[in-house]
């Protein structure tokens, strides 16, 4: 059974987000760490960093007879040790926004990808052993009716 076009763009994004490396011209390394998302807190002693990412949720709308619109909510999550400036943090969402646009329709899948809302930095202040950002992704794409 061939994969549904969600799941189909959401390969694509695993593959573009695992591109990120300063090789390919990023800033960061995040593509080396890129899973999907996980319920394991990040361990200082071995992880300075993660880039996991869920589909949270899809919309769906009538285009046409016979067509829907469907919008994919992605988000995409850097988690960082506490050690991580708010600086690196920043670089690494700038990181994930460029592999995000580099083909916003990910080979044709879709039609259009934009930032959802703006990237949230988030730090355990009183542990000071996590920190991170959240960046919300909606992918638009057009699927015949009764298919995802």
């Amino acid at each position: 059974m061939a994969d549904t076009i969600r799941q189909q763009i959401i390969t694509a994004i695993d593959t573009q987000l695992k591109t990120i490396s300063v090789a390919n011209g990023y800033r960061t390394e995040l593509g080396a760490t890129v899973q999907e998302w996980d319920v394991t807190p990040l361990d200082p002693d071995s992880e300075t960093y993660r880039l996991e990412y869920r589909d949270e949720e899809e919309a769906r709308a009538d285009l046409t007879v016979g067509e829907h619109t469907m919008g994919l909510v992605m988000v995409i999550r850097v988690l960082t040790s506490g050690s991580t400036s708010a600086a690196d943090i920043r670089e690494m969402i700038s990181d994930v926004a460029r592999a995000m646009y580099e083909d916003p329709t990910f080979g044709g899948l879709a039609y259009d990808t934009n930032q959802a809302d703006p990237a949230i930095l988030d730090k355990d202040e009183a542990a000071d052993t996590a920190s991170g950002a959240e960046i919300r992704f909606l992918i638009e794409y057009t699927v015949a009716r009764g298919q995802s």
